[in-house]
Order: C-alpha cells, then structure tokens, then sequence
C-alpha cells in the first residue's frame, strides 16, 4: 500500500487482535508513529486523525460502518488520511465510507489469526479482498476450490480423485497450501489434535499435497480480483439452495441505504419448511421511523436485486442495535435474533413478504396462524 517513513498510523484496535499487532509491527519496521486511541469513538475518530496529523488509518469493517452512519462532523474531511487499510470492509459500505470521508485510496486484505492463505487489494477494486493474476494463478500458494455440501463441509473431487478448481464467478472455498518447511506457509496447529486434522485437506491438486482449509467462500472474477462471500457456517439452505448470508446482507444493506445502520442476514425455523427460511434485522438510523421504510420498495428491490431462494421472506426493523452483542471487533453476534426467530412479542417490529401483493406486511397473530397452516404464500 505504498506506506513510507513520512507516515503516520492511527489505530482504535484492541491490542490483543492480530490486526492491531500487524499495525504495531508495520510502525515498528518503518520506524513511523503508530497514534493508539484508547478505544473507538464514532465521534472523536476524525478529531482525532485531525489533531494528530495521521495520514494512514487501520481499520476492521464494522468500525467503518459505525462511521459511516455517524452524524456529520466538521473533522469529517478535514483530516489528512490518504490511505484506509484493513479487513472486513462490506461492499455496501465502502463506497459511502471512501465518498463520505474523502478517503483516496483502501487497502483491503484477507488473513486469518492462525492461516496461511493470505490476499490483499493493493488496486483499490471496489469490494475485492485480494488479486491473484490468472497468469500466476497456478504457481500461487491459494486455490478456490468448489464444495459439494456447506452443511458437511466436503469438497468436489473430479473422477482422478483431486478437487475442482473454481472457473470465474464461481463461489469455493479457499485453500492455503502448507509447506512446514516455509515459515509464510506453515500451520502450527491447535492444541486439540482433532480440530487440527479438520482444518487440513490432502490430495488437492496432486497426490500427497496439504491445503490448510479456511473454512471462507470466495470468489474470483476473471481479471482476477477475489471477492469474499461468506463463512461456510453462516450459509443455510433453503428450498434446495445455498443462502449467503453477506451477500444479501449487502445487497439489502445498499437497497435500504441511510435509512438504516445496518443489515443482518440469518436463517430461522418455521414449522413445516425444510431448512431455514432467511431473515433480516435492520438497525435503523437515528431519526429514522420503522414506518419510513417502504415495504412494497423493498420488495421490489429485493425481487430485483436476488434469486428468489435467497430474498428475505421477513425483515425485523430495530430503533437501534443496543440489545445485539458484539465481539471485540464490533462484529454483531447473531445468535439471539436467531432465537428470536419472528416472534412478536420480540425487540422491534416483524415483517413478513406478500408474494400476492408484491409487499412486506407487518406480522400478526391472523398472518402467524396462516403461515402455521400453510394458507400464506412467502414465495
């Protein structure tokens, strides 16, 4: 990403997170200052950056999304950052976050604590995690592989008994080769045996090989630019198909725009439905009334923007996220809501989607009754 000696790093990270001893590492290799913040603050973020002249910015995504959905300041471009890195920047989010703040460049990368399959976006693709070029593709130590069940797990073999590479578009895991001998590729392992020989796979692209499994979907376009879509585990399945939870949290994310905070995607239970049916929690912004979003506008934007399997069939609109916890990096956990399923009497206000009348209807005991007898077409 070009960072030289003249530089400045800020960073709010908890220091007992891989990203911010990375960003500790980065200053100290340079010899630069590295401006450690106590603790993240929407509101003091660019006052900040400003006071101490920080040209450079280190970032997880959710700490881009609180700040893109803060109240406008006057530091908001006053600040000198010219560069923005990190992991975890949504698709939806980057745009306003590099318009809103005037951020010329963003360096997203993917990796891992314990890892080896490591990508970075040093071109600033809009949305990419990492470029791998088609032309070096087969001597790089990643691989995109197709996988036959995200339930299990298990990988595609071909007839000779390898795993299928992906082609362009197609959504695989991604794949570290291990080589013990290379300290940028070795896996040291966990101390549970077991869980150690379940993050490796053999026999990948020949005979004897070991990949280390990442346990992430991605994909890669055809310039070669690679694109996460999800972890294996926040995928589920309905009617059949495989449902990013990202994926359409991004695209509901950008439908909705800054009506709302934030998106959150996940599978529920309903009685008489295999698999799970999908969902979103939506934090509205502050000021911003459940009866402003347009539920028939939604509707169509989803109808337009998603394959049918995977449009959310209820959405749940919060006045704010306060009762959804978060990990050390501000990633929202999404377990409770699960819980939750499309109870009423819950946190917030249900929807559920008319396939009849092309709109989303607050939830009732009447519609409950009909959807528990199979008289309700979710579509």
């Amino acid at each position: 990403f070009r960072i030289t000696g003249s530089d400045r790093l800020y960073s709010c990270l908890p220091l007992c997170h891989t990203a911010a001893i990375g960003g500790l590492s980065l200053c100290w290799w340079l010899g630069i200052p590295m401006i450690l913040a106590p603790k993240f603050s929407a509101s003091s973020f660019w006052r900040e950056c400003t006071h101490h002249r920080a040209t450079v910015v280190q970032y997880v995504g959710e700490l881009c999304r609180f700040l893109a959905h803060s109240p406008p300041s006057a530091h908001d471009r006053a600040h000198s950052v010219r560069l923005a890195f990190g992991n975890g920047l949504r698709p939806d989010v980057w745009p306003l976050f590099k318009s809103r703040f005037g951020i010329p460049q963003i360096g997203e990368v993917y990796a891992s604590t314990e890892g080896n399959a490591n990508l970075a976006n040093t071109e600033g693709k809009e949305g990419a995690v990492g470029f791998v070029s088609p032309l070096l593709a087969p001597m790089y130590p990643v691989k995109l592989v197709r996988v036959a069940d995200t339930t299990t797990g298990a990988l595609l073999r071909a007839a000779d008994g390898r795993c299928v590479q992906c082609a362009p578009g197609e959504v695989g895991e991604l794949l570290g080769l291990v080589n013990q001998r290379d300290a940028s590729r070795n896996f040291a392992g966990y101390t549970d045996g077991a869980a150690t020989r379940r993050k490796l796979v053999r026999d990948v692209a020949k005979r004897g090989d070991c990949w280390f499994r990442t346990g992430d979907l991605l994909k890669a376009d055809c310039e070669g630019f690679v694109y996460f879509v999800d972890r294996m585990g926040d995928t589920f399945r309905y009617k059949g198909e495989n449902v990013s939870t990202a994926e359409v949290g991004s695209v509901v994310g950008a439908a909705c725009g800054d009506a709302v905070q934030h998106a959150l995607v996940y599978g529920v239970s309903l009685p008489g439905v295999d698999g799970r049916v999908g969902m979103a929690a939506l934090v509205l912004a502050e000021g911003v009334a459940a009866a402003e979003i347009g539920m028939q506008s939604l509707y169509e934007k989803m109808e337009g923007q998603l394959p049918e399997y995977a449009v959310p069939r209820f959405f749940r609109l919060l006045a704010s996220g306060d009762g959804i916890e978060s990990t050390i990096t501000w990633k929202p956990k999404k377990e409770k809501l699960m819980q939750e399923g499309v109870e009423i009497g819950s946190a917030g206000v249900v929807y559920v989607r008319d396939a009849d009348n092309r709109t989303y209807v607050s939830l009732d005991e009447t519609v409950r009754e009909k959807i528990k007898n199979g008289q309700w077409r979710l579509g």
